[in-house]
């Protein structure tokens, strides 16, 4: 599959210069690092299934998942490196071997992924990007949606998250434009399998409580 071009990406790339230790953890991405051209069949020989987390911040759901699903490959999409190098000081720690990491912008890397190869997508707290003018900026838009449709498996999964009501309600109507995915789940109580959040536990302390929603491919 050709590379296409992908329209500009508004993310953090680099926040305050990292401590030592966690420079030392970084020099392992080049180990776990995914790249181009894409064979999930040679990234994860021994799983019948893969995962994927798009914008892992720092990294703590992705490696409370994979540290339960060792029979699964993960795929953790983060272009933050500062949140790169937090994974990786919980692989190195909990020696998760299945995980593979995208530094980078995930559009990239769903072009390049096969049809029906995905079982389970997480997006979770996602950049609300609050302001109207900035709205075009949203991870979760049609585009991005119709594209998640074509690489998820039927009977697939949708997790997603947020403590702005907004963007819920953004999100749900974005969803409601590609009849393959049907809500499952929506409640502010969220699932005793769903592992939390530092971003998420912060917003339930400021008294911002989260809604949880998961869509299913039919």
């Amino acid at each position: 599959m050709s590379m296409q071009t992908v329209d500009k990406f508004y993310g953090r790339r680099k926040g305050r210069p990292l401590k030592k230790q966690k420079k030392e953890f970084l020099k392992a991405l080049e180990l776990y690092k995914i790249e181009f051209p894409l064979d999930l069949k040679m990234l994860f020989p021994n799983t019948q299934e893969v995962w994927l987390e798009i914008g892992f911040g720092g990294g703590e759901h992705l490696a409370v998942l994979a540290e339960q699903n060792a029979e699964v490959g993960f795929i953790g999409a983060e272009a933050f490196m500062n949140g790169v190098a937090s994974f990786l000081q919980y692989r190195s720690e909990k020696q998760l071997n299945n995980v593979r990491l995208f530094p980078d912008d995930v559009r990239l890397l769903l072009q390049e992924l096969p049809d029906n190869s995905i079982q389970k997508v997480f997006i979770l707290f996602p950049d609300p990007w609050p302001k109207k003018k900035h709205h075009k900026r949203r991870i979760i838009n049609l585009k991005l949606v119709c594209e998640l449709s074509r690489i998820i498996k039927k009977g697939g999964e949708i997790r997603l998250a947020s403590d702005v009501p907004e963007y819920i309600e953004h999100m749900q109507r974005v969803f409601q434009e590609v009849p393959k995915f049907q809500p499952y789940f929506c409640s502010q109580e969220k699932p005793n399998f769903w592992p939390s959040t530092r971003y998420e536990m912060k917003a339930i302390e400021a008294q911002q409580y989260p809604q949880y929603l998961i869509y299913l491919k039919n």
